[in-house]
């Protein structure tokens, strides 16, 4: 009778172990699970981030471009409107040199006018010093680079002629002034004039 009850007591505790050894074990089996979940969800939020993350510079860029895009269109668009004007005025530049001696220097004035305009307007219709000798339309990029030193090279060479000019106008001008103020003060004082020119005139003979 003694063997039997320890044979169930020993059956019994077998039976709570075996229980407890399963409970820890689906617990830890539940825990790593818990875990594994979080990790996946961890993952994905960061593959969703990242994705969005793409999305959002892929977006900037292409508004980028598109803006990039309208403004160069916006730019020939310009420069095709004003294309005509900015032809007709460097005709009229080149005509004011070729004139310049034939008009007296009277063409200089406008040569003047077009170096203001081009300061205050800046280049949307009035050519460089220098451009106007340069052919409407070139082909080849090299030679648009080309023509472009070339131009800037005669504009240096211009840019020295004008102020070249313009100083000497400005002696002209001022001796024209000069003699101009002279005349006026010989017709309010011409008695004055008179008695110094016959005192020049006597000390000339008195000397001889």
């Amino acid at each position: 009778m003694a063997q039997a009850e320890n044979i169930d007591s020993r059956l019994m505790n077998n039976n709570i172990l075996n229980s407890e050894e399963e409970q820890n074990n689906a617990s830890r089996e539940l825990k790593k699970k818990q875990r594994e979940d979080i990790n996946e969800d961890s993952n994905s939020k960061e593959g969703g981030e990242s994705e969005t993350l793409r999305e959002k510079t892929m977006k900037a860029l292409r508004q980028k471009m598109k803006l990039e895009e309208k403004g160069k269109e916006k730019q020939k668009l310009e420069e095709e409107m004003s294309s005509p004007a900015k032809q007709g005025l460097s005709h009229l530049l080149k005509q004011a040199w070729l004139n310049l001696v034939d008009s007296f220097g009277l063409t200089l004035i406008w040569i003047n006018i077009h170096i203001f305009l081009k300061w205050v307007f800046g280049g949307k219709f009035f050519c460089e010093l220098g451009e106007e000798w340069l052919p409407e339309k070139i082909g080849q990029a090299g030679g648009r680079k080309a023509q472009k030193i070339a131009g800037k090279s005669i504009g240096i060479v211009e840019a020295g002629g004008v102020l070249l000019l313009d100083l000497l106008v400005g002696v002209i001008i001022l001796g024209v002034l000069a003699i101009f103020l002279l005349i006026c003060n010989i017709i309010q004082n011409p008695l004055d004039y008179i008695g110094m020119a016959l005192k020049m005139f006597w000390n000339k003979v008195a000397g001889t």
